[in-house]
């Protein structure tokens, strides 16, 4: 069984019931929204312990770069340069 929830208070929804998957994917996400899940085996005799939880951050679009500076402009180039945001963008 895997559960998914968008709060970390779990009254989660169930995405699997499938006890021969190992593996989950989606694409229904929300950038940076923080995901939930936690896993429990499933068999005949009913729902193991769970595992712990998992808390993972949908990527968000990056922030501005900052201190864009001119280095040098003449008739046929222009050079900038730039700071890199904190979250990965360029």
């Amino acid at each position: 069984m895997l559960y998914c929830n968008e709060t970390g208070v779990f009254t989660p929804k169930i995405v699997i019931t499938n006890a021969t998957v190992t593996f989950f994917q989606t694409t229904d996400v929300v950038q940076g929204t923080i995901y939930y899940y936690r896993i429990a085996a499933l068999n005949l005799f009913g729902e193991g312990v769970s595992s712990s939880i998992l808390s993972i951050s949908a990527a968000a679009v990056p922030v501005a770069p900052h201190n864009i500076t001119l280095v040098s402009a003449d008739e046929t180039h222009i050079t900038i340069t730039w700071t890199e945001s904190f979250n990965g963008g360029s």
